[in-house]
């Protein structure tokens, strides 16, 4: 073999090596990356590992703490002590304690809100909520400094609680009942039960202003009620006995609950100007039927001892109190006459008891009211008791125009007819017809009205005459409202203004009211006009001509209204659109059952 072919043999196996060598390195290299790539999962894996191990032993030492930390405790925010030290007083357990809140904002703390504390006694975290649980009380009294006095259910224990800031003393009354937490902080006022035990409250605001018609009877009021009550010892020398309460009778919806809320109010402020006292009150005590009469035995005596010790309990305090008893024939009928049950027979003793009692107590007064004071028993009537007894009657022209002037006020909306200078004459308005010409009285002189584009004056010189007259005026046909027929074959003629009283005007002026709105909201003219109050008239009594169809039942009815007379046998209704469709009615004899 010559030297050259052992060269390239040489040269051949060199670079067959070398291909080995290579691909031995490129499996090297290979080996090298699946190393490091399983050893950097395997070390992966191992710090999962470790961190999972080092997170539940995190969680375990906590858990472990606390299990070993002492519970916490809650308290009620009261009131910031330092700004600067971030000290306040919380209410603890019935305790007040002072504690600091060093990582708090204590201005925005609000009374009564649930506060954490540490074992150490300090706030570490303000609630967002205040306590939910408690007991129920009545209030009682508001105090000064966000307390106020309340009673337990029982009634005979009373205690100091403190509002918190989701109850205010504006938005609630004496009476009510309301939430009271264990710390003793006022959170909520509770819905009223159906029929709510007696409450006393203070005078409402009502004032004999705002009565209209009663003039006289208000002035007898103040001579029997008033007078004794600023000038004691003027009555004491004179030897005037004053008297120990005052019954207002006559018919429903003359104003005999508001002249009672009055006399309560205005006793108050006289009171309050003769001493100086400004903060001096007086407090009102409405006491009506169902809360006094019941089916357990001795509950209605109880009630009627409970409304005279809440009364004499203010009265001690030298305020003014005024106990009212609506419908008084209903409370106190006359025993054994049958009508109610044996519960009146104690219910009405109970009562004179009471009432004997009075005058050993003083700043009260009892009124009564009623429509039906012949059902009430005659010793509650007797002198002694209910010594003054006052008639509020319907109301004649002058009270129901006195009356239409505290409902028909200048600031409410009026027809733009009544402001238009073309219907004027100087200050004078002038009533047109449909075609746009002047009306005309009898005499030929032209209707004029002193208006001057002023509201106040078109009520008063122009609406309410006209209404009043509406009503009042007996040479109209539409005024006559029913022909009553009696057995004597005498016939009467009852008018609109033999049922006028001042919730029937009151009801008159807010019909009109809707009837303008209604017409505005139609795309019609804006305002009140005369026309409809007129409609509002005639709806009202159209609404009001049945009649109870028994003997029994319409001649209760016109006792009612005041009318007296021989048994009545037949009643006809004389609106003239109605008695068109309806013929006259026939009075039926219906013997009276076992419980009538």
């Amino acid at each position: 073999m010559s030297n050259n072919q052992e060269i390239r043999q040489l040269e051949k196996e060199i670079e067959n090596l070398q291909q080995k060598l290579k691909l031995y390195q490129q499996h090297m290299k290979a080996l090298r990356e699946k190393y490091e790539e399983e050893k950097n999962e395997i070390l992966v894996k191992a710090a999962e590992n470790i961190r999972a191990k080092e997170e539940a032993l995190r969680k375990a030492k906590e858990e472990l703490e606390a299990l070993q930390t002492p519970p916490n405790s809650f308290g009620a925010f009261l009131a910031v002590v330092s700004d600067s030290d971030n000290m306040v007083r919380i209410m603890v357990k019935g305790e007040i304690i002072q504690v600091l809140a060093p990582n708090l904002d204590i201005k925005n703390l609000k009374r009564g809100q649930l506060v954490r504390l540490s074992a150490d006694m300090h706030i570490v975290e303000a609630l967002d909520q205040f306590e939910e649980l408690g007991e129920e009380v009545r209030l009682e009294t508001v105090m000064s400094n966000g307390r106020a006095l309340v009673s337990t259910r029982l009634e005979d224990e009373k205690m100091v609680a403190y509002f918190s800031e989701l109850l205010s003393p504006r938005d609630i009354k004496v009476g009510d009942k309301l939430l009271m937490t264990r710390s003793h902080f006022l959170v909520e006022r509770l819905p009223k039960s159906e029929v709510d035990d007696l409450a006393i409250e203070e005078a409402p605001d009502v004032a004999y202003e705002k009565i209209g018609g009663l003039n006289e009877q208000i002035q007898a009021i103040h001579d029997a009620i008033e007078l004794p009550y600023l000038y004691p010892d003027k009555f004491r020398e004179y030897k005037i006995r004053p008297p120990k309460g005052i019954l207002l009778y006559g018919p429903p919806g003359c104003g005999k609950t508001m002249i009672a809320k009055a006399i309560a109010n205005g006793l108050a402020q006289k009171v309050r100007e003769k001493t100086g006292q400004k903060d001096l009150k007086g407090y009102f005590l409405n006491v009506r039927g169902p809360e006094l009469l019941t089916k357990w035995v001795g509950e209605t005596e109880r009630k009627i001892r409970e409304a005279f010790a809440k009364a004499k309990e203010k009265a001690n305090e030298n305020c003014p109190v005024v106990i009212f008893f609506d419908e008084m024939d209903a409370i106190f009928p006359m025993r054994g006459s049958g009508i109610s049950s044996d519960v009146e027979k104690t219910a009405v003793t109970m009562f004179c008891t009471m009432l004997d009692g009075v005058e050993e107590v003083k700043n009260v007064i009892i009124i009564g009211a009623t429509n039906r004071q012949d059902l009430i028993d005659p010793a509650i009537l007797r002198p002694g008791r209910l010594d003054l007894k006052i008639r509020i009657d319907r109301p004649d022209e002058r009270g129901a125009t006195d009356i239409f002037i505290r409902y028909l006020t200048s600031d409410l909306p009026f027809g733009a007819q009544y402001f238009d200078v073309s219907n004027y004459e100087s200050d004078y308005y002038v009533p047109r017809d449909k075609n746009g010409n002047p009306r005309f009285d009898g005499e030929g002189q032209k209707i004029k009205y002193l208006v001057g584009k002023d509201p106040s004056k078109l009520a008063a010189n122009y609406l309410i005459p006209r209404s009043v007259a509406r009503i009042y005026d007996p040479d109209k046909t539409e005024n006559q409202f029913l022909e009553i027929t009696y057995a004597s074959g005498k016939k009467e003629i009852m008018y609109l203004k033999d049922f006028m009283s001042g919730a029937v005007i009151e009801s008159v002026v807010g019909r009109a009211k809707k009837i303008a709105l209604k017409r505005e909201l139609g795309g019609g003219e804006k305002g009140i006009r005369l026309q409809d109050l007129y409609d509002a008239i005639e709806q009202e009594f159209k609404e009001n001509q049945d009649l109870p169809n028994t003997t029994a039942g319409i001649e209760d009815w016109l006792r009612i209204s005041g009318k007296r007379g021989d048994r009545v046998m037949n009643v006809r209704t004389l609106i003239q659109e109605e008695a068109a469709k309806e013929p006259e009615k026939k009075v039926e004899n219906v013997p009276t059952g076992h419980y009538l």
